[in-house]
Formats: C-alpha cells, structure tokens, sequence
C-alpha cells in the first residue's frame, strides 16, 4: 500500500467518509446509546447523562431510548412523575452492544473488516489492514474519531462542503488508469 499513488489514496480516503456518512445519524446514535449503556456500572445511566455521553440534546436522547424500549433492548426507568429519567440495558440490547447481534435501525460496529467491504462494493480493493492504515490518516487529519465517527469536518468533507488535503475524488484521468489497471488485472488473474 505504501507504494500507492496519492491520489488514489485520497480518493480511498473520500470513499471512506462517504461510507460512514451514509449511516443515518439515529443508527448511530441508538448503537452509541447501547454501547454507553454497556460500559456503565450496573448497565444503566439517567437521561442527562447519557445526553452528555453521546452529546446530543436530552429530548433527542429520550427518543432514541423510546424507540430501543420498543425494540426491547432497553428497560425505561421511571422517574417519581412517572416520566422516564433513565435507562437500563436488557440482555438483548448488550448483544446488539457487542455487535453479537443485529437490529434494524440500528447502526453495526464498524470495522476494519467491515470498511474494506464497503470499499470493495465500489470496487476500491482494500485489507483491513490497510483500511486501518487510512484510518489512521482520517483520524490524525482529524475527520474521524477514535471509534470511526465522522467528526463536523469528516461530515462536512463527505458530502462536499469542505475540502482537506489528501482527501478527494479522482480526476477522469485518474478514474481511467484506475479502470484499465483494474480491467487488466481482471483478464490477467
């Protein structure tokens, strides 16, 4: 990998962001509910709390808790008015945490793994090994976070509203070496 032109690197880069910038944000945020409640002590936390773990405002966060109560992964505790004030895990939703298990709406744990994958359904040929390596590059250049979460810059570079160096589409000619490259591995292999 080290030997790979720049410019297709920072078109991998690109294809990286717009892949984690295509999970719906809700996803991400249920998973990161589940996966807080899970590394607290007793596997529950209160509302504000869990606000501030996954920084967003307390009623968005007391949706995404009704809508994993309904799914059965999280028990709603109730506060003296009988109005929820916290949460607690349920059995189901620490598999969901561990990534043991799979639940519609909510986003999976990604991975280098899963990311070469990804890559592969746009035809960018990648090991996890080297999806790291460019994982690396995304979070020092500081679109990433440390547990593949798109910070406001990655999101912004993902959908075109902001540029970074070493991170961008292939010009045609580029998008045409990469094609024929490919096409005579194809014939060859």
């Amino acid at each position: 990998m080290s030997d790979a032109p720049a410019s297709w690197l920072a078109h991998v880069r690109l294809a990286m962001l717009i892949v984690l910038a295509g999970v719906p944000a809700a996803a991400v945020r249920r998973r990161d509910l589940l996966r807080g409640l899970h590394g607290l002590p007793g596997d529950m936390a209160s509302l504000s709390l869990l606000a501030e773990l996954i920084t967003a405002p307390r009623a968005q966060v007391l949706g995404d808790l009704s809508w994993l109560a309904d799914a059965g992964l999280v028990h709603l505790e109730p506060g003296p008015d009988g109005a929820p004030q916290g949460a607690a895990l349920l059995t189901r939703g620490r598999e969901v945490a561990l990534g043991l298990a799979d639940v519609a709406g909510i986003a999976p744990p990604m991975t280098a793994a899963a990311m070469s994958s990804a890559l592969a359904g746009v035809s960018l040929a990648l090991g996890p090994q080297d999806t790291e390596t460019q994982r690396a590059w995304l979070i020092e250049a500081g679109l990433l976070g440390a547990d593949w979460a798109l910070t406001e810059l990655g999101r912004a570079v993902a959908l075109g509203r902001a540029r970074v160096d070493g991170v961008r589409a292939p010009s045609r000619e580029t998008a045409m070496k990469l094609a024929a490259a490919t096409a005579r591995l194809t014939l060859e292999g």
